[in-house]
Order: structure tokens, then C-alpha cells, then sequence
């Protein structure tokens, strides 16, 4: 028969090597399942184009909706009121670049109406959003 040695029932030290493995572990495991959800874009079905490009620099983003509602950089803001906010983002904004990004619903007046309230704002170049058509062979 084996006869076994009683260990005595305290533990002396602690082991924190295999603690920090087991922490690490875990915070790996948080970190790969967990979702990594961006603020939930406005809805917009942008125009296709095959001419699109990327744009370099980060613009101040006007969101114009279907509905008829305006947003700036993802803040709704009342239409009375887009002129003042967006002039406030570009005296603090490092670029003074205007992106449009607006339904394809949305009336072509409306748009020139924000291009003009984008200039007069200070806007040095305005674009339009637009998603990459995609081509058929």
C-alpha cells in the first residue's frame, strides 16, 4: 500500500505567476469577445458613383436625412440653427473641409442650400458622399 504524507492545511505563499497567467487569460478572452460597436451611424442611403474617391483628412461631416432632419459630426441639430453650429466646428476644426452626406432622396436645393451655408461658414472645400457603385461584368 502507499502511504501518503499529510501536508499541513495552510498554504504558506502564494503563487502569483500562475494568478497573473490566469488574469491575463481572462482579460484576453473579455477583450476578443466583446463587440467593438461604433456610435450608431445616421441612415442614410448615400448616391453610387464609380468615380468615388477616399477623402485624407477628417471633415466636418453634414448628415442630411430623408426625413428632413440635419446633423453635424452625428449631433442633430435644427435647420435654424445648422449655420451657427457648423460655423462653431470649423473655428475650432485642424481642416477647414466640409463633407455632405446626405440621402439620395434628399431635394438637390437642400444641398446647395448647405454648400452655401458651409461657405459662407469658412469652409475652404466642400464635398459630397457617395459610395463606390459597384461594377457589373
Amino acid at each position: 500500500m502507499f502511504r501518503f504524507q499529510d501536508s499541513p492545511g495552510t498554504i504558506d505563499k502564494m503563487e502569483t505567476a500562475a494568478f497573473a497567467d490566469i488574469i491575463f487569460l481572462l482579460l484576453i478572452f473579455f477583450l476578443l469577445s466583446s463587440s467593438f460597436i461604433l456610435p450608431t451611424e445616421i441612415p442614410v442611403n448615400p448616391p453610387q458613383s464609380e468615380s468615388a474617391v477616399t477623402l485624407k483628412d477628417e471633415p466636418i461631416v453634414i448628415t442630411l436625412t430623408a426625413a428632413g432632419e440635419s446633423y453635424v459630426d452625428n449631433e442633430k441639430v435644427p435647420a435654424s440653427e445648422l449655420a451657427t453650429a457648423l460655423a462653431a466646428r470649423l473655428e475650432n476644426a485642424p481642416t477647414r473641409a466640409v463633407l455632405i452626406r446626405g440621402d439620395e432622396d434628399v431635394n438637390l436645393g437642400r444641398i446647395v442650400e448647405v454648400m452655401d451655408l458651409a461657405q459662407d461658414a469658412g469652409a475652404d472645400r466642400l464635398a459630397i458622399a457617395t459610395e463606390r457603385k459597384s461594377r457589373r461584368r
